[in-house]
This record gives C-alpha cells, structure tokens and sequence, in this order.
C-alpha cells in the first residue's frame, strides 16, 4: 500500500513540475489510474472461489422443470460452499437472452448458466444464437433424461415398425410435433432413419405440443421422460420406444429402445452449468468439485428419481465431450434434412 501511494506522489510531482497549474488536475487523474490498476486487474484464482454471492442464471421462465432443479441445486451449492447462492431466470429467445448475459459477465465462477441441449441447437434453428464455443465453457454436467416416441392414443399402431410402415405409405398423414430443439431433432432423426413422409407441426414449448397430441391435432411427438410418463399414465398418449442408450427403469421399463430398430438414434436431454469461456480453470475446477459434492446429496438424488432424471456429474472434460459429440451429431441432422437458422 505504501509502494502505491509513494508512486503516486512521485507521479503528480513529477507531472506538476513539467506541466502548469492549469494541467495539474489531468496529472492527478493520470496518476490515480496508473497507482490503481494493479489493484483492480487481479485475475479470479480458486482462492477467491466462491465469492460472497453466487449466481444461477436459468434462461428460462420461473417455474419450469428447469426452474425447480435449478433452485434445489442452489440451495444445497450454499450449504456446500457457505456461501449466498440464488437463482435468476432471464427467459427469451430460446434461452439465448440469458446465455449472452452469462457470456458478458465478469469470469470469476461466480456467474452460472443453467443450459440444456438448445444451447448446442439453436444455432442450427436461429442466426443469432450464443457462440457456445467462443464465449462459454463447460463445468459440469448434473443429469441425463431420455426421450420417449409418444403417438397419440387414437393412433391404430403399437409399435415403431407399424408407425413406420404407416408415415411411409403414400396416403400417409402423420405428423410429428416440433416444440424446440431436440423434439424437432427426434422428429428429423425418424424421417431419415425410416424415409417416412412426416409432416412438421411447430409448437410453442413441449406443454401445447404434448396437448395437441393428446387432442389428436398431432400424430407423434418426442418428449422427456419425466414429463411423457405423466402422459402416458393419465391416457393422454402411447409410448411405443425410448431414445435412450440402454435399458429404462419404471414406467418405460419394457420399451424398445429406438437405437435397436435405427443405427444412431440416441436422443438424450441433460442439463449442465457453464461460465465465461475467460474463467480460469483453477475456479472452474473448484466450482466442478463442489458440485459434484452436491450431486451426492441424498435430496438431489432423490429429486433426480423422481423426475427420471439420472445423475451425470463428473469433470468438465467429460461434459465438453459430451457437448461435442452431440453438435457434431446434430450437425449431420440438420445438413441432412436441409434446415437452415432463421
């Protein structure tokens, strides 16, 4: 301290001395810039993570399956890390509004970013979408959920042969529900894999897709597990396959996975954090073990059950290959069926 403010003085008398009275304040201001730069420009060290007040941005409205993990998560980060931790939703553009507000944040780990699978996607859909790979970066990856094929309950197939055989007749009138990214990708991905003639219905959100469904506006539709169980116990669709990698556990236990009927076709959702792609990895590692303290919590994981969402965790490599594999997979979607960002 007494280094800075000795600079200091030396700096205005040295200024005083070769400028006149009428430039001495511009001397002072010059100075007091130089003197405290090196105070201000510290970069973020895990020494000085967490910081008083920790962040959650969910790029999505309150009260969404996002919404509800994400405030669960947030208590149970404060407790492991004795810090303040708080949620705060920036919905809009797809999650896009609140993915730029966490790009342009400080890089400290204090500012986190709820994401899912649109944030690999929507650049695929619109022109000005977040640059995942230039302006964030992974810490981890908290779950996985499966999608699951729904048809609707008056639809006369039982199976994804039958529904198949049915989109590829040349009378043909199934329709698949689009409601966001990976929906619509589940949607592409059953048109390339079985050459069906499937007309693309666009939604507003998995809610009024999953509904005209149920009303038979819509033939077919690719949603989360958790939310597709709801659907299928109350009668309001047919599960005929899951998107998921190996075998499921509750009420899609007996279902046929579609990668057994169709090379490729894994459609998994999950749900991760990520900070300012500046961050330094020192803080991104602390932040990562803290969290992977938290996924152990009896709380979490029971919550995770219950909404079938499987805990993931792990370090931030393996969610940045996670990340990968999945745009480079549904880069090969998209070219294939000729979409191009609006």
């Amino acid at each position: 301290m007494l280094d800075t403010f000795a600079r200091f003085i030396y700096l205005t008398i040295k200024i005083f001395r070769e400028r006149n009275m009428r430039n001495l304040a511009r001397g002072v201001c010059f100075a007091l810039c130089i003197s405290a730069a090196p105070i201000y420009s510290a970069p973020a060290t895990a020494q000085n993570w967490p910081g008083s007040l920790v962040k959650i941005v969910v790029p999505f409205p309150p009260g969404g399956p996002t919404d509800v993990v994400a405030r669960l998560l947030s208590q149970k980060l404060a407790q492991q890390i004795g810090k303040t931790v708080i949620v705060e939703n920036k919905p809009g553009a797809d999650g896009n509004l609140g993915a730029m507000y966490v790009a342009q944040s400080p890089p400290d780990g204090n500012t986190l970013l709820f994401v899912v699978p649109a944030i690999i996607t929507n650049k695929f859909f619109q022109k000005n979408a977040a640059d995942v790979s230039g302006e964030l970066q992974p810490v981890i990856v908290l779950n996985r959920v499966p999608n699951v094929l729904l048809v609707k309950p008056g639809l006369n197939v039982s199976s994804v042969e039958e529904l198949a055989k049915l989109a590829q007749s040349k009378d043909a009138d199934v329709s698949c529900a689009s409601s966001g990214s990976l929906p619509t990708m589940g949607c592409e991905l059953f048109k390339a894999r079985t050459k069906a003639n499937i007309i693309m219905v666009r939604y507003k959100g998995n809610g009024p897709a999953l509904a005209a469904l149920s009303g038979g506006e819509v033939s077919m539709i690719f949603d989360v597990a958790n939310t597709a169980a709801e659907a299928v116990k109350t009668g309001r669709a047919k599960a005929l396959a899951t998107t998921n990698n190996e075998p499921m556990t509750g009420t899609f236990a007996n279902l046929p996975m579609m990668k057994d009927k169709y090379e490729g076709f894994d459609l998994v959702s999950w749900q991760g954090l990520m900070v300012p792609r500046a961050t330094p990895a020192s803080v991104v590692d602390a932040a990562n073990a803290a969290l992977n303290e938290v996924l152990k919590d009896t709380e979490i994981r029971k919550a995770f059950d219950n909404a079938s969402l499987i805990p993931v965790g792990g370090p931030a490599a393996q969610f940045a290959k996670l990340m990968a594999d999945d745009d480079k997979k549904y880069s090969a979607v998209v070219k294939d069926a000729g979409i191009q960002p609006e």
